[in-house]
């Protein structure tokens, strides 16, 4: 960042890593599992996608975020705890 003084970068890396610090002590402290029910028809759909390549016969919303958490699950597994930190 040529065009900021570098108070100012060495400002804005700050509030990264401290951002980042209470993001990952946010996701620590989170239960494991789903809160929304939503969230379990999201993550069928991604199961489905993985095991079988297409989303069900029954799912009708939109494909982007289960192609989102079917990539991370094949990454990861499938774990929400890796969900919640990407």
């Amino acid at each position: 960042m040529a065009f900021l003084p570098s108070n100012w970068c060495r400002t804005l890396l700050f509030i990264f890593i401290l951002a980042l610090l209470t993001r990952g002590a946010f996701i620590s402290t989170q239960q494991d599992g789903f809160y929304f029910p939503d969230s379990t028809i999201y993550s069928g759909a991604a199961v489905n996608l993985l095991k079988t390549g297409d989303l069900g016969a029954n799912y009708v919303r939109a494909p982007g975020y289960p192609v989102f958490l079917a990539a991370l699950y094949a990454f990861f597994g499938e774990r929400i705890f890796a969900v919640r930190i990407v």
